[in-house]
Parts: structure tokens; C-alpha cells; sequence
């Protein structure tokens, strides 16, 4: 078990994601029994959507920094 602010960790531009329990201890949450444990879907799905929104993420962090910066990125 770890911290709620640890465990959320997230800058103020950045999108906050809801939080979900996994009934595991660290080392079982880092080696699932199998694919189609609860858990590992739940993580797998987690992964591909930030995946999938990645590009645009980064685009619009360098936007934001560009707009900030007398520099170009």
C-alpha cells in the first residue's frame, strides 16, 4: 500500500486519472497469474489508452511550453 498522493501523482496540466484498487501486495501487482486476471486487464487497458492519447499529450505539452518560453522547442 503505498500513499494516495504517491500513488497519483500528476502535474497540474496533466490529465487526472481516476484511480483504481488492485487486491494485491507489490510483488503480485508486477507478475499477474495470467492474462485474463481482473487486474492485468485493468492494467492493460490503462496502458493502451495512454497509448493511444500519447501524441497528442506530448503535442500539446510543447505547445504549452512554446507558449511560455521566449524559446522554441
Amino acid at each position: 500500500m503505498v500513499p494516495q498522493l504517491s500513488a497519483t501523482h500528476h502535474t497540474q496540466h496533466d490529465k487526472v486519472y481516476d484511480t483504481f484498487s488492485i487486491d494485491a501486495n507489490h510483488s503480485d501487482i508486477v507478475k499477474f497469474p495470467n492474462r485474463f486476471n481482473p487486474g492485468y486487464i485493468i492494467v492493460q487497458s490503462r496502458i493502451r489508452e495512454m497509448v493511444q492519447s500519447a501524441p497528442e499529450a506530448i503535442r500539446a505539452r510543447i505547445s504549452r511550453l512554446e507558449e511560455n518560453s521566449m524559446y522554441t522547442i
